[in-house]
């Protein structure tokens, strides 16, 4: 095998796309060696803020190959006289060969043409160009760039490419720009061009010239620097995954360096200056061993500056304007009270047709006692606690603060919340009710924060349907998904938990006649809605078709689905399984349409009738109520103990008797049976 060297030079890619655009270009290089039946191994990929590149080990050349293949009946290529047809002449037109080149092959379907192909490979190096050109084409950008007069568009403009296979040029040209094997180094501390031979000569020559290729050796060394850096002053430097990622795409040659900002802005909440450092400025914060932060920051200078004091003092005037203005606007909020920023939230408008957000302020501290009532029946004290977090849910949207640092919003609430002297449990629902913020996030803490979380999505998702807001395709704007998500995880955590009926009717009763959509019809939209959530996520989790076949029970009830979903799951994962969705599909074929009526033990007169209506009746009422107690683990095992019951039946009873009395009775017992299942899932979807 050779050894394949590609890399793309161009103007500085944004930090946050070149992991993923990195590991792009390796698939796409590779998938498309591979639809050309190359083999290959070792492959390794790199990039920078200025280049992507990578390099595995290619076989030269395609293998010839020698493949036999079938064509029409001969009774069809060949007319009564043995002539050839249109038949047997397209045929073997299709591969460019002549009639002598075909044979007759026996089959088990009759006598057929066939025709011997052979194909010379192509060698790699020809193949190579429509592989590279096409991968670095289809790489998928947020946004391209379009320059010059060429059609290709491209992240950011194209400078250089190098192409080597086998230490020959792989001639090429994207974005007019024509391949070669001349590639840079550091834009300002090594600008001069170099040629190269190979992988290990790039790197070499690029380390020389103050690149580092490797993503990896980069963030190490931005982890050690700030780690030494950091215990100079008594502290650890915060570094978080994300943020290290990042910064190491910014600096081709990484260097960083301590700075420093005065001790007043500590006064200044923990969250904005650490907003300001990490995701303003791109800086680690460092804090001392008990966690509090210290008036010091690592930053990443890109190379060996000549003069590193000067480029420390230059981040340190930048953040302390920063956080100058993040003091001056904390001292400004704090001024004022929480119901001060309430009555501001008139001057923002929530959506057109549902009025402004003091309006969803009005109706979310209505709505949150209403649904503290639900999650905790009894408990005033805990529902006049969410009725004022409610109300002071998006408080924090009036504020100098927010308004300036908007990723803010709800943690600065929360704070303003506890200067405020607001109960403990309100203060924290103003951050709190935001979770889940995303799959996998945390759930609110408390039923408070739980009830302000319900309210608000609630809120917003019967208002989006009311006035036609609701999402289209891959269009949704307002986040409707995400917050039908949101509602479900709440529903299935906490305990006791109103159904998905009774809560949009709660919401109704608040918006009262500010809906200006038929509500049965609105609520028939938002229902729909759910149930379709609620099959792709738990789609996520489980086997398909396990979870259509649950949620066609019913889906009013989130925590109930998904405890029938995990004990089903759980059985259809048994050896017996196979036997048991055999019976139970049949019980709901036989029963299919029929209207049952009472039955009784006297009914029946043979041993397999009886002791089916036996077995039935000594675990009807024991798991009917498992499954109201939501034991479905108990619920699902007294079905499964029916298998051998109903097997026997079907086996010595011949159930659509020829005696319509005879029939009838067999008929209800069998519905009788599928009915108690269908209270777990419909078994006639689920695949065996």
């Amino acid at each position: 095998m050779n050894e394949l060297f590609f890399e793309i030079g161009c103007e500085e890619i944004p930090a946050r796309l070149t992991p993923r655009a990195e590991r792009q270009l390796g698939e796409l290089v590779t998938k498309g060696l591979a639809e050309h039946g190359l083999a290959m191994e070792e492959l390794q990929t790199w990039s920078t803020a200025r280049r992507l590149a990578l390099s595995l080990k290619v076989q030269a050349r395609q293998e010839d190959t020698r493949e036999e293949l079938m064509g029409p009946p001969a009774s069809v290529a060949f007319d009564d006289e043995g002539n050839p047809t249109r038949a047997a002449e397209g045929f073997v037109k299709r591969y460019g060969l002549g009639l002598e080149a075909i044979t007759r092959k026996q089959t088990e379907r009759g006598e057929y043409l066939a025709v011997t192909v052979e194909t010379t490979g192509q060698e790699t190096l020809a193949l190579l160009p429509e592989v590279l050109t096409s991968a670095v084409g289809k790489l998928h950008w947020p946004k391209s760039m379009h320059w010059g007069a060429h059609e290709q568009a491209f992240i950011r403009p194209v400078h250089w490419i190098v192409a080597l296979f086998g230490g020959e040029v792989v001639e090429l040209t994207f974005a007019d720009v024509t391949s070669g094997r001349t590639t840079r180094g550091h834009r300002f501390l090594a600008p001069e061009t170099f040629e190269i031979a190979d992988k290990a000569g790039w790197i070499e020559g690029l380390r020389a010239a103050w690149v580092e290729p490797d993503p990896e050796a980069r963030k190490a060394t931005i982890r050690a620097g700030a780690e030494r850096l950091a215990a100079t002053v008594g502290g650890v430097a915060q570094l978080d995954d994300k943020l290290l990622t990042e910064v190491s795409g910014l600096a081709e040659w990484p260097n960083p360096g301590l700075g420093a900002f005065e001790d007043r802005f500590l006064e200044v909440p923990d969250c904005v200056l650490t907003t300001s450092m990490k995701s303003h400025q791109k800086y680690f914060p460092i804090v001392d061993p008990s966690g509090a932060l210290l008036p010091h920051f690592v930053v990443v200078m890109e190379g060996e500056s000549t003069a590193p004091d000067v480029v420390l003092q230059g981040n340190g005037r930048v953040l302390r304007a920063r956080l100058a203005d993040a003091a001056f606007f904390f001292d400004q909020d704090k001024k004022r009270d929480l119901d001060h920023f309430v009555g501001k939230l008139n001057e923002r408008r929530f959506l057109e047709g549902l009025g402004t957000m003091a309006d969803k302020a009005e109706r979310l501290s209505e709505l949150s006692g209403r649904m503290a009532r639900l999650l905790a029946p009894g408990d005033e004290d805990t529902a006049a606690l969410a009725t004022r977090a409610g109300l002071l849910a998006k408080a924090d949207l009036s504020t100098d603060m927010v308004n300036e640092f908007a990723s803010l919003q709800g943690l600065m609430g929360e704070i303003y919340g506890n200067l405020a002297g607001e109960p403990e449990a309100v203060a924290a629902a103003m951050a709190d009710h935001y979770r889940p913020r995303f799959a996998g996030d945390e759930l609110p803490s408390s039923v408070v924060s739980a009830s302000v979380a319900l309210a608000d999505r609630f809120d917003s998702i019967v208002g989006c349907f009311s006035v036609g807001l609701e999402p289209t395709g891959s269009a949704d704007p307002y986040a409707l998904r995400r917050q039908a998500l949101g509602i479900k995880r709440l529903l299935e955590t906490f305990r006791p938990a109103p159904s998905l009926s009774e809560a949009l009717e709660e919401v109704r009763a608040v918006y009262g006649e500010a809906l200006s959509r038929p509500w049965d019809e609105t609520r028939e939209a938002i229902q729909s809605f759910f149930r379709g959530r609620m099959k792709a996520s738990l789609g996520e989790e489980f086997a398909t078709d396990l979870a259509e076949a649950v949620l066609a029970v019913g889906h009013d009830e989130p925590a109930d689905v998904r405890g029938r979903l995990i004990a089903l799951s759980d059985l259809k994962s048994r050896p017996e399984w196979d036997e048991l969705a055999v019976a139970v599909k049949r019980v709901a074929n036989i029963a299919a349409d029929h209207e049952s009526s009472a039955i009784e033990r006297g009914s029946f007169t043979e041993p397999a009738a009886i002791a089916l209506y036996e077995a039935w009746d000594a675990m009807r009422a024991e798991t009917l109520a498992a499954l109201d107690e939501r034991r479905y683990g108990q619920a699902v095992e007294g079905l499964a103990s029916l298998k051998s019951s109903i097997d026997r039946f079907f086996e010595e009873v011949m159930v659509m008797s020829e005696d319509a009395a005879e029939r009838q009775r067999r008929l209800d017992l069998v519905s009788h049976i599928h009915a108690l299942f269908s209270r777990v899932a419909h078994f006639d979807r689920i695949s065996t």
